[in-house]
């Protein structure tokens, strides 16, 4: 690697304080992810590329997505990937909800439709919720995120906060009264909201040409509806499930340092397993 390039990319890592060394598996994809700012640089460009489902969407079967750079030169930045859902609520037996009908979505909705989340980089599965999926979603935004991200960004995904002590009464309970309306007379939802996977909060970006699988099960409608009803019968159709995969296009001159790299040492993606 020539002085010129290597001044290039040292601007591309987190431990600036030394020159870049391209075979250093410590400084191997320490790209700076630009949250708030665009480095002109080294970023060319940032794109968002729809991915929908390679599995058919059933009420049971899990919906599989198969996501890859294709072309060779992008990179995929997964903290700002999102997940994107269409969907109406019905009864049963396929007919549109009434005025009558006292049944709303649950809190956090978009993340209560699954029930599971698995992910597989290269085949190999790196992250699984198990079960606990919507837990675990409902536990980080608590947790996570402050008041305005709660009242703001992420009323996208259906967070609207329940009241204390009146959980099932539409009438009392202002958060299940609120999602209602988005749902009433079966009409269509659109959300979209951040994938809580622990890989997805990681701040380096996959490299060009890396598989990526994800797959999503689904949960019962009895867990993400909530009504006051003794006896309820309630069927989610999702009409389009969509992956926004956020799609880094690096100046050529990282993608060869990076090629460089390979030879001698592996990439790390370091993320905390929760």
């Amino acid at each position: 690697m020539n002085e010129e390039l290597d001044s290039l990319l040292s601007k591309y890592y987190y431990d600036v304080g030394g020159p870049a060394s391209y075979a250093s598996a410590e400084k191997l994809y320490h790209i700076v992810n630009a949250e708030g700012k665009k480095l002109e640089e080294g970023v060319e460009s940032i794109t968002y590329e729809e991915c929908r489902p390679v599995s058919q969407i059933t009420a049971y079967n899990p919906i599989e997505f198969d996501l890859c750079a294709n072309n060779g030169m992008d990179y995929i930045d997964l903290k700002r990937s999102k997940l994107y859902v269409k969907l109406k609520v019905k009864k049963a037996n396929g007919e549109d909800l009434q005025d009558g009908d006292t049944v709303g979505p649950v809190n956090l909705f978009l993340q209560s439709l699954w029930s599971q989340l698995d992910v597989y980089i290269q085949g190999q599965m790196v992250t699984s919720s198990n079960t606990y999926y919507p837990y675990k979603c409902m536990m980080k935004t608590l947790l996570q995120y402050g008041q305005d991200a709660k009242s703001t960004q992420l009323s996208s995904s259906l967070y609207l906060k329940d009241r204390y002590g009146h959980m099932d009464e539409i009438s009392t309970n202002t958060g299940l009264y609120e999602r209602r309306k988005f749902i009433s007379n079966s009409k269509t939802l659109e959300m979209e909201g951040p994938i809580f996977s622990d890989i997805f909060e990681m701040d380096r970006y996959l490299l060009n040409m890396l598989s990526l699988k994800l797959k999503l099960y689904r949960n019962d409608p009895s867990f993400c509806l909530m009504s006051g009803e003794i006896d309820t019968n309630y069927h989610i159709s999702l009409e389009d499930v969509v992956i926004k995969l956020c799609k880094i296009r690096p100046n050529p001159a990282i993608i060869v340092a990076h090629s460089e790299a390979l030879k001698t040492t592996n990439a790390k993606y370091p993320f905390t397993k929760l």
